[in-house]
């Protein structure tokens, strides 16, 4: 297998964690509902459930970033900066189409301030990463 390529076992390895995330994230943006609460009162409980569901948005794509950068990295397809890079660009793809896709899902819709939200866990793994190296 050539250096840089996608194919063989060894590509198809290591891109599987990362299918498999991408589709948990698109699977639970499929479901109706589930936004955030609209017009509600601002309640202690209200408040909770929105910051629980932040917290989910930040940790959901941190690990996308850090599934795709070992992607990229295993698998011998980019290093260092260059995986960096392609990987902080895939997940804010992803965040960017996965707001997208909830914009045709009922119940649902995409919003700016979840990409903000999606970008500052891409951010944050981005750091643990480096710090890593």
């Amino acid at each position: 297998m050539a250096m840089g390529s996608f194919s063989g076992h060894c590509g198809r390895r290591v891109w599987r964690p990362v299918v498999i995330w991408c589709g948990m994230i698109f699977l639970m943006s499929s479901l109706p509902g589930g936004g955030d609460g609209g017009n509600q009162p601002l309640t202690a409980g209200f408040v909770v459930y929105v910051l629980s569901r932040k917290c989910a948005h930040v940790f959901e794509y941190g690990v996308l970033y850090w599934l795709i950068y070992r992607a990229f990295t295993q698998g011998g397809t980019l290093k260092g900066r260059w995986a960096t890079l392609a990987a902080f660009a895939l997940s804010m793809l992803y965040a960017v189409s996965d707001e997208l896709h909830q914009t045709f899902t009922p119940l649902r819709h995409g919003t700016p301030v979840d990409v903000l939200v999606d970008f500052i866990g891409v951010c944050i793994a981005r750091s643990k990463v480096r710090l890593g190296r």
